[in-house]
């Protein structure tokens, strides 16, 4: 996972973002929130089609992980 979820100063101003693009991790919970209780993963995945289920994965557990330590 921390290979798939990068921050780099240079990409969004440090922002999680998913490896290789410039999808934020907030931007991939917030989807989910948006869903209104239907397939969470499929709702992701028709609003960012190139995200495989593990990126999609990764950011979950990422902002759990976050989430946790606060």
């Amino acid at each position: 996972m921390k290979n798939l979820i990068i921050s780099k100063k240079s990409i969004l101003g440090g922002t999680p973002v998913v490896r290789g693009t410039r999808i934020p991790v907030s931007s991939i919970m917030g989807q989910m929130s948006a869903a209104n209780g239907g397939d969470k993963n499929k709702y992701i995945k028709k609003v960012y089609p190139n995200l495989t289920q593990t990126e999609i994965d990764a950011a979950i557990r990422y902002a759990g992980e976050l989430a946790s330590r606060t």
